[in-house]
């Protein structure tokens, strides 16, 4: 990855706005990590704008929570002939049983990663 002080700009840039509308004035990126919202109508939008503006060599990174997203996301990087790496996160939380303690397990979150030719 590009530091700032080799390519002169920051290494991240934070939409805090709704994409995809928020998407067209950031500056192309190398990497991309979507932490959610792929989920709502517009996901496969928001997929292919990051998609058409990464380079080559360029990496994408989503969190997927529900098995739609995941979905939608394995679908669209075949799409594409991209193989994605999908890595499933399973945590769990102590919670009190009787006199010990239990783990309570949380929702799982997928990662999927996908690297463009």
């Amino acid at each position: 990855m590009k530091t700032a002080a080799v390519s002169a700009r920051p290494c991240w840039t934070c939409a805090r706005e709704t994409p995809p509308h928020c998407l067209p004035p950031l500056p192309n990126p190398d990497r991309v990590f979507i932490g959610g919202g792929l989920s709502h109508e517009e996901g496969a939008d928001i997929l292919s704008h990051v998609w058409e503006r990464l380079p080559g060599g360029g990496r994408v990174v989503t969190t997927c929570a529900l098995l739609d997203t995941l979905d939608l996301c394995r679908t669209f990087f075949d799409a594409r002939a991209c193989a994605p790496e999908i890595l499933h996160l399973n945590t769990a939380l102590a919670a009190p049983l009787g006199q010990g303690l239990r783990l309570a397990a949380q929702n799982p979150v997928f990662l999927v990663a996908a690297q463009k030719a």
